[in-house]
């Protein structure tokens, strides 16, 4: 989302914390993704909706999918949903 930092929570805890750092923007951004882990450790996410504001607010249906690969902490576009 434009203005809005994604972040990664690792699970190795450093002097007691939980460490997070920043990832990669999405592609598309959404909210209300459904969120798919993947065999091979990646996650899918996928549709969700995408908020309009101009000239009234409305939510719009997406047919994105973003895959997230926590070994390189980055998004690629995955396939369009069929309607």
């Amino acid at each position: 989302m434009p203005g809005a930092d994604l972040y990664v929570f690792d699970e190795i805890v450093h002097d007691g914390r939980q460490v997070a750092s920043r990832v990669k923007d999405v592609p598309t951004p959404e909210s209300l993704p459904t969120a798919t882990l993947l065999t091979d450790g990646r996650v899918l996410l996928a549709g969700g909706v995408t908020i309009i504001i101009d000239p009234l607010p409305a939510a719009q249906t997406l047919d994105s999918t973003t895959i997230f690969d926590p070994k390189t902490r980055a998004f690629t576009a995955g396939p369009t949903l069929d309607r």
